[in-house]
C-alpha cells in the first residue's frame, strides 16, 4: 500500500537521526509553536527484520502509532490557526532510553512548547518528568493509566482512568435510575475486578451513607444462575464490572434471550468498544442487544469534515484513516488550540471538535497538591448490532 511506502520513505529520511521534522504553516512574523509528538513507530525493529525484496506490508504492531501520526501531519496540513506557525517534530518513543535521553537534552536546549505522547510506561514516565523540568504541557493521549506519576500539574491524562469511568457510570446510575430499580454490579473474580468494586464501593459511600442500594454479584460458575437475580416487575440495571471480553460475552448471551420478559439494561466497561461480540463481522456477534458503555471520544463519521478527512487520506495514502489516525488529527489541533490559548492567542479555526478534553485536576493528597489533569468528559455509547450511537 501506498501508506506504508511513503511512511517508511519519511522515516528512512531520519533514520540515523533522533528527530523526525515537518514544519507546517510558515508564515513572517507568526507566533511559532513547536510540538514534539512521540509516538510508537518501532523502527528499530521494523528495519532490523526486514524482509527480502520490497516490502508490501507494515507490521501490525507499528500501525497505531505510524496511523496516529499520519492524521497528526493531515489535520496540522488541512486546519490552520491564524496567525500561528506550527512546527511538529515527530520522534519514535521505542527507540532505547540512552537515545530517548539524548532526544530530550535536545529538545531542551533547542527548546519545545508541548509534548504529546500516544505511549505507554515507562517512556510516558519519562516524557512526564521532561515535562515538568521544563514546565511545558505534555498530555498522555492514549495511555488510561497515571503511570504512577505525581505532583506534577503539567501532565495531563487524556483517555480517562478506570477510576473515572467508574465515577461516570455511577452518576449516570444516579441520574437515570429511581428506587424501584434493581441495580446488579456483575463481576468474577479478578485483580481488575477487585479495582470496580473497590471505586464502586468509595464512590457510593463519601459520607458512610449508600447513595445507590446495589448489590453485587460474583460469578465464577453457573453464569445461567445470574437469571435467578432479575426481577420481572422492576428495571434491572446490569454493571458488568470486568474487562474481560470472554467474561462479558457469557454474561450478555445469558441476559439477552431474557430481555422479553425482563427490562434490562447492560452497562458495560470503556474496553468493550473493541469487543468482537458486537461487531458487524464478529463470529461471535450478539445480535438485537444493546449495551452501554463510556468513552471518552465518539465520532460517528457521517458528517460532511469525516467524509472530506477520509478523502484527503485516501488521496495521500490510498487506504481510510483508522481511528488512530482520526484520534492524531483530533487530538493535535486540540492540544495546538491548547497551547495557543495559554499564550492568549487567537484560536478561532475551521475545524469541528468531536469530543472535547475537560482537564480537571486530579488532588490525591489532602494538602492541595495537583498531582496532574484528567480528561472528565464522558460519553455514553449505545452499541446495538455493529452500530455505535451517543445514548
Amino acid at each position: 500500500m501506498k501508506i506504508v511506502l511513503t511512511s517508511l520513505f519519511i522515516a528512512l529520511i531520519g533514520w540515523h537521526q533522533p528527530i523526525l521534522a515537518q514544519q507546517l504553516h510558515e508564515r513572517p512574523e507568526n507566533t511559532t509553536l513547536r510540538i514534539a509528538l512521540f509516538t510508537p513507530l518501532h523502527l528499530d525493529s521494523v528495519f532490523k527484520n526486514l524482509p527480502a525484496g520490497p516490502l508490501r506490508k507494515f507490521p501490525r504492531y507499528a500501525l497505531p502509532g505510524l496511523d496516529f501520526a499520519q492524521g497528526a501531519q493531515i489535520g496540522l496540513d488541512s486546519f490552520s490557526f491564524p496567525g500561528a506557525t506550527i512546527e511538529l517534530q515527530i520522534f519514535d518513543s521505542r527507540m532505547p532510553k540512552a537515545r530517548l535521553d539524548s532526544t530530550l537534552q535536545t529538545l531542551a536546549v533547542s527548546g519545545i512548547d508541548g509534548i504529546l505522547a500516544p505511549v505507554r510506561d515507562p517512556e510516558l514516565t519519562m516524557l512526564a518528568q521532561f515535562a515538568q523540568q521544563q514546565k511545558i504541557p505534555c498530555w498522555s493521549a492514549s495511555y488510561p493509566n497515571d503511570a504512577g506519576i505525581t505532583n506534577n500539574p503539567f501532565f495531563a491524562i487524556l483517555n480517562p482512568t478506570l477510576k473515572t469511568h467508574c465515577e461516570a457510570i455511577f452518576t449516570y446510575l444516579l441520574q437515570t435510575t429511581d428506587n424501584r430499580d434493581k441495580i446488579l454490579l456483575v463481576r468474577q473474580t479478578g485483580t481488575q475486578e477487585d479495582r470496580v468494586a473497590g471505586y464502586f464501593q468509595q464512590i457510593n459511600q463519601p459520607d458512610q451513607q449508600r447513595l445507590l442500594n446495589y448489590q453485587t454479584v460474583v460469578l465464577d460458575s453457573n453464569y445461567a444462575d445470574l437469571r435467578f437475580k432479575l426481577d420481572s416487575t422492576r428495571n434491572n440495571r446490569i454493571v458488568v464490572g470486568s474487562l474481560d471480553e470472554a467474561f462479558a460475552e457469557r454474561i450478555v448471551r445469558i441476559l439477552a434471550p431474557l430481555r422479553k420478559k425482563y427490562n434490562v439494561t447492560v452497562i458495560g466497561m470503556p474496553n468493550w468498544d473493541g469487543f468482537s461480540m458486537f461487531s458487524k463481522n464478529g463470529t461471535s456477534t450478539i445480535r438485537d442487544f444493546p449495551v452501554v458503555y463510556t468513552s471518552p471520544y465518539f465520532n460517528a463519521k457521517n458528517d460532511s469534515v469525516s467524509l472530506w478527512i477520509e478523502s484527503v487520506y485516501l488521496e495521500k495514502y490510498k487506504g481510510r484513516p483508522s481511528e488512530h489516525a482520526f484520534k492524531g488529527i483530533e487530538m493535535t489541533l486540540q492540544f495546538a488550540r491548547h497551547l495557543l490559548e495559554m499564550r492568549g492567542e487567537p484560536t478561532a479555526q475551521r475545524y469541528t471538535f468531536y469530543s472535547k478534553p475537560n482537564l480537571m485536576p486530579i488532588q490525591k493528597s489532602t494538602d492541595g497538591t495537583i498531582d496532574y489533569l484528567e480528561n472528565k468528559h464522558m460519553f455514553f455509547l449505545r452499541r446495538i448490532n455493529g452500530t455505535v450511537s451517543v445514548q
